[in-house]
C-alpha cells in the first residue's frame, strides 16, 4: 500500500544519491531510513516520505556501492562489508545522528514557489544554512517568518536588521519580533534597547536572556 504524501525518485542509483543530496540540503535530516527491497525510503515528521530508488543492500555491486556512499554522506560509517552483511527490511533511527546538510545555492533558493519559501521560513526544522539564504531574499514576510522561527541563527537576525533598518513605511519593524527570538544575540538587543522609543521593546529586549548591558 502506498504510503500518504509518497515521492518517488529515480531507480538509478547515481540519479537517487544526487536526488537525496538535494532534498536533505532543502528540506534537512529525515526521522527514519527504512531499508526495503524498492531501495530507502526517507521518513519526514511533517508525514512526508521519500523513496529512493536504486539503492541495494546485501552484497557487492553498483547498487549497494552507491547505498553506502549515501548513508555515509548522511552521517553513519559504513564498509563495504557492513553494506554486504546488511539484509532488509531495516530501519535506521537518526535520531543521534549528526547529518551532514550541504548549502543549497541561492539559485535553488528562488527557484522555490512563495509557498514554498514561506514553509521553510516557518519551519523550526528548517536548517540554518537555508534560512540564511532566504534571509537574503527581497520578501517581506519571509522575513517576518524568519525573524519568528527559532531556528534562526544570530547571524541571519544580523543580516535582517541591516537589510530591512530603513524600511519605508515602519523603520526598524523587525526589532519587534527580534526580541522575542531565542537567538537573538545580545549586541543587537542592545543596539534595539539603545534606539527604540518604545519602552515596551526596550523593556523585553533587556529581559532577553541573551541580553547583557
Amino acid at each position: 500500500m502506498k504510503k500518504p504524501n509518497t515521492e518517488y525518485y529515480s531507480s538509478y542509483p547515481d540519479q537517487s544519491l544526487n536526488r537525496a543530496k538535494d532534498l536533505i540540503s532543502n528540506k534537512g535530516k529525515p526521522a527514519k531510513i527504512v531499508i526495503n527491497d524498492n531501495g530507502f525510503l526517507l521518513e519526514y515528521p511533517t508525514g512526508d516520505f521519500y523513496q529512493l530508488g536504486g539503492f541495494k543492500v546485501g552484497y557487492s555491486g553498483t547498487g549497494p556501492d552507491y547505498a553506502r556512499k549515501f548513508l555515509n554522506f548522511i552521517g553513519f560509517n559504513y564498509s563495504e562489508e557492513d553494506i554486504e552483511n546488511m539484509s532488509p527490511p531495516i530501519t535506521l533511527d537518526l535520531a543521534s545522528i549528526e547529518v551532514n546538510i550541504p548549502k543549497s545555492s541561492n539559485n535553488d533558493i528562488e527557484n522555490l514557489n512563495p509557498t514554498e519559501r514561506e514553509k521553510y521560513a516557518k519551519d523550526s526544522k528548517t536548517p540554518p544554512n537555508i534560512l540564511e539564504q532566504l534571509a537574503s531574499l527581497d520578501d517581506l514576510q519571509i522575513a517576518l517568518a524568519i525573524a519568528n522561527n527559532s531556528s534562526t541563527p544570530a547571524s541571519a537576525l544580523h543580516f535582517l536588521n541591516k537589510k530591512w533598518y530603513n524600511y519605508p513605511s515602519s523603520p526598524r519593524f523587525l526589532w519587534g519580533h527580534f526580541i522575542n527570538n531565542p537567538n537573538c544575540p545580545g549586541d543587537l538587543l542592545r543596539e534595539i534597547v539603545q534606539n527604540t522609543s518604545n519602552p515596551n521593546t526596550a523593556k523585553t529586549a533587556k529581559n532577553h536572556r541573551n541580553f547583557s548591558s
